[in-house]
């Protein structure tokens, strides 16, 4: 090993901190960005480039799924299982994403939502407060769900939609234009 590569070595074992319990999960501290007022650090995968988290407690020892380059996971909110998140999605507050769940586009889940099942949250749809998105429901467009809501099954909620307060949406239901449940 000549000096340059020994260096470049010392210089990774520095600025990378290994996930505790999955080591194919590492967090580069020489590479970081400013989002909302808080510290992002570049995350990595089995080496490869990954999104920004604000801590390896971002990403649970479980996770094996992906998040993309410019996707952000921070605050308490968790990725976990086989979850993807893609493009500028965001994950924060205690918002958890996880088993076969996608959350795409510029998607933001926050509070303490919860988007699991092979759910898909995409575009510029949002789901938060204690909202919980599960089965394989889509939500896409600038569509809403919010409060204590429960949208399951094979249910779709699209462009100015709004699910709120308790309501419930589920099996082949379709909630679309401006509609507010």
């Amino acid at each position: 090993m000549n000096i340059i590569e020994h260096a470049l070595n010392l210089l990774n074992e520095n600025t990378r901190e290994k996930h505790q319990y999955n080591s194919s999960f590492e967090l580069d501290k020489s590479d970081s960005i400013k989002h909302k007022g808080v510290k992002l650090y570049r995350l990595y995968k089995n080496g490869l480039k990954g999104g920004w988290v604000e801590s390896l407690e971002n990403v649970a020892s479980n996770f094996s799924g992906y998040i993309d380059d410019e996707a952000k996971v921070y605050g308490k909110g968790q990725a976990a299982d086989n979850a993807e998140i893609s493009d500028k999605a965001e994950i924060f507050g205690n918002a958890q994403v996880f088993r076969d769940a996608r959350v795409s586009g510029k998607a933001k889940i926050y509070g303490k939502a919860l988007i699991s099942g092979k759910a898909k949250v995409s575009d510029d749809a949002e789901v938060y407060d204690n909202a919980d998105v599960y089965g394989n429901a889509s939500i896409y467009g600038k569509a809403k769900v919010s409060g204590k809501a429960k949208v399951g099954g094979f249910a779709r909620v699209y462009n100015n939609a709004e699910v709120s307060g308790n309501a419930r949406v589920n099996k082949k239901d379709i909630i679309a234009e401006e509609e507010v449940i």
